[in-house]
C-alpha cells in the first residue's frame, strides 16, 4: 500500500524497473551506471520510493530478508531508507500469515519519503541519518490460525488491534509496555424478513416495515435484546413456569382420563408398570399439542426450534416428576376444570415468543480498542536507534578541553566527532566508535527479533536466573578439569 500525501502527479521512467542503477563513485552520467540488484522485492520498494512525493508515507509487507539480507542491494536499500527518508515502523508478521499460499516470513515497513529522487545517495557518512529510531513490534497472533486450514478466531486476541493502537501512540514515552489493547465484541441475531417471517409476525409492525430487509432482532421486536444469549435467557425466564404449568394441566387431564376407564392395582409392581404408561401417555399429548405449533419456526435456520424443544421436554419432565410419586403411592387423581382451547392458545404464544430467536448469529466489532492494563507477560513492541556513539569518559580534546566524549545531556561532543573518523575512506566503518545494539552497528538491519530486548521473565524454568547461573559456573569448572587432563595425557605428564 503507498499512501502519497498529496497525492503523486509526476512520472517515473519504466526503466526503473530494469534494475537499481547507481553511478559508480568518481563518474558522471549514465554511461557509468552499474546493475546492482535484479531482486523484484527490493526493486519494488525503490519503485515506491519513486512514486512517493516529499512527505509521502507507504506501508508495504515485505519478505523478512529485505530486512537482514547482506548483498550490496539489501544493504544499500535499508541504508538509504534510514539515512536519506524516515522509517517510523517495522512490524514483524509471524510465519504462516500467508499460508496455505505461502510460508515465508514476512514484516510491514512502514516509511516517509523525506529527499527527492534528483538527490537521492547525496548522505554523507558524518551526516546525521534522518531517521534517529524505528518503531518494532513483534506480531504472534492475528485473526487466523497460523496452520495450512487457516481458521478464524473470532473474537479472540489479535495482536494487530494492540498494534495499531501503540503505533498511534509510539511517540508517548509513558507508553506502557505491558498494557494490551483489544476492540471490544458484541455478538448479535440477524434475520432475513422473508416471507416465512411476515408470516408468523403479521401483527408486528417493525417486522412489515423490515420486508424483504435483513433487520437484528432487537430492531423487528423492541422487547427483545440483540445477544442472542440475553434473548433467550429473557425468553426461558417469562415462558418456562407458563410452560410448566400447561404441561402440569395437560398431564392431569390425561391422566385423570386414563385412571377414569381403570383404577391403579394395589400390587406395587402393576401399579409402577402402569404409572410409567400413564406418564408416557401424557407426555406424548403435551408433546403433540407442543409440537403443532412447530411451524411458526424457521424450516431453513432451525436456530429458534431446538430451545422450544428443549423447553417443553423439561418442562415435561417437571410434570412426570410431580404426578409419579402420587401414582406410585396409589393417590387418586382428581380431573381438573380446564379450557382445552385456552391451553391450546397459550401453548401457541408461547411457541411464538420462541420463534422471535430465530436467525443468525453476527459478531461485531467496536470501533474503539480499549486498554487492558498489565496483561502482557512480555513487551510487544520496542525502540531501537539508527547510530548511537559508544561513551569514551577518557578521551581528551587536542586541547584538554573539554573531556569525555559525551556531554552532559548523552550528546558526542563536536570536537569528539571531529576528531574520529565514523567511516574510513574505504567506506569502511570504525565499529569500536558506535553502540554495537544500534542499527548502524549491525550492518543497517531492521529485522525486530535484532533488537528484541531480553527478558528474565520470559524464561520458563523453575529454576532462578542466579541457580542457573551458579549451574553454568560449575560445568564450566567440570570442562576446565577434563582439559587439564587431556593437555596432561598428550604431553604425557599424567
Amino acid at each position: 500500500m503507498v499512501l502519497a500525501n498529496p497525492p503523486f502527479t509526476g512520472t517515473v521512467d519504466a526503466a526503473d524497473l530494469d534494475g537499481a542503477i547507481f553511478p559508480k563513485a568518481g563518474h558522471k552520467g549514465k554511461k557509468a551506471s552499474q546493475v546492482i540488484t535484479n531482486k523484484s522485492e527490493l526493486l519494488f520498494v525503490w519503485r515506491m520510493l519513486d512514486l512517493l512525493r516529499v512527505g509521502g508515507r507507504c506501508a508495504v509487507i515485505v519478505p523478512e530478508g529485505v530486512l537482514f539480507g547482506n548483498t550490496e542491494g539489501h544493504v544499500r536499500l535499508r541504508r538509504e531508507l534510514l539515512t536519506e527518508h524516515k522509517v517510523e515502523a517495522v512490524i514483524s508478521l509471524p510465519a504462516g500469515v500467508f499460508q496455505p499460499y505461502t510460508g515465508v516470513k514476512t514484516s510491514i515497513l512502514v516509511f516517509q519519503k523525506e529527499t527527492r529522487k534528483d538527490d537521492r545517495n547525496q548522505w554523507k557518512p558524518v551526516d546525521a541519518p534522518r531517521t534517529q529510531q524505528v518503531w518494532f513490534y513483534e506480531v504472534e497472533q492475528e485473526t487466523f490460525t497460523l496452520d495450512a486450514k487457516r481458521n478464524e478466531r473470532r473474537g479472540q486476541d489479535n495482536d494487530l488491534w494492540d498494534m495499531l493502537a501503540k503505533y498511534r501512540l509510539s511517540n508517548e514515552p509513558d507508553q506502557a509496555e505491558r498494557d494490551y489493547f483489544q476492540p471490544g465484541y458484541n455478538t448479535e441475531r440477524w434475520r432475513m424478513v422473508d416471507a416465512h417471517t411476515l408470516k408468523v409476525f403479521s401483527d408486528e409492525a417493525e417486522v412489515v416495515r423490515w420486508k424483504d430487509q435483513v433487520a437484528a432482532i432487537n430492531e423487528l421486536f423492541a422487547n427483545l435484546p440483540a445477544n442472542p444469549e440475553q434473548a433467550l435467557a429473557q425468553i426461558e425466564a417469562t415462558q418456562q413456569s407458563q410452560l410448566v404449568a400447561l404441561a402440569q394441566v395437560i398431564f392431569n387431564k390425561s391422566i385423570a382420563d386414563e385412571l377414569a376407564k381403570a383404577k391403579l392395582p394395589k400390587d406395587g409392581e402393576q401399579r409402577s408398570a402402569l404409572t410409567d404408561k400413564l406418564l408416557k401417555k401424557a407426555a406424548s399429548d403435551f408433546r403433540s399439542l407442543c409440537e403443532k405449533h412447530k411451524v411458526l419456526f424457521d424450516p431453513e435456520e432451525k436456530v429458534a426450534y431446538p430451545f422450544y424443544h428443549r423447553a417443553y421436554k423439561s418442562a415435561a419432565d417437571v410434570a412426570d416428576a410431580s404426578f409419579r410419586p402420587c401414582l406410585l403411592a396409589g393417590e387418586a387423581i382428581a380431573a381438573e376444570d380446564s379450557d382445552e382451547d385456552q391451553v391450546k392458545h397459550q401453548l401457541a404464544a408461547i411457541a411464538r415468543e420462541y420463534a422471535h430467536l430465530d436467525g443468525y448469529d453476527v459478531m461485531l466489532r467496536e470501533l474503539e480498542s480499549l486498554r487492558r492494563e498489565g496483561v502482557l507477560k512480555n513487551a510487544k513492541h520496542w525502540v531501537a536507534p539508527v547510530r548511537t556513539y559508544t561513551e569514551d569518559p577518557d578521551w581528551q580534546s587536542a586541547d584538554d578541553t573539554p573531556k569525555g566524549s559525551h556531554d552532559e545531556a548523552g550528546n558526542p561532543r563536536p570536537q569528539y566527532l571531529a576528531a574520529n573518523q565514523l567511516y574510513d575512506e574505504q567506506g569502511n566503518l570504525n565499529e569500536a566508535l558506535l553502540d554495537p545494539d544500534c542499527i548502524e552497528a549491525r550492518g543497517w538491519n531492521l529485522s525486530a527479533s535484532q533488537y528484541k530486548p531480553f527478558s528474565f521473565e520470559a524464561m520458563v524454568s523453575d529454576k532462578s536466573v542466579a541457580e542457573m547461573i551458579r549451574e553454568l559456573k560449575q560445568k564450566e569448572g567440570e570442562i576446565m578439569q577434563g582439559l587439564d587432563r587431556l593437555l596432561a595425557l598428550v604431553e604425557g605428564t599424567e
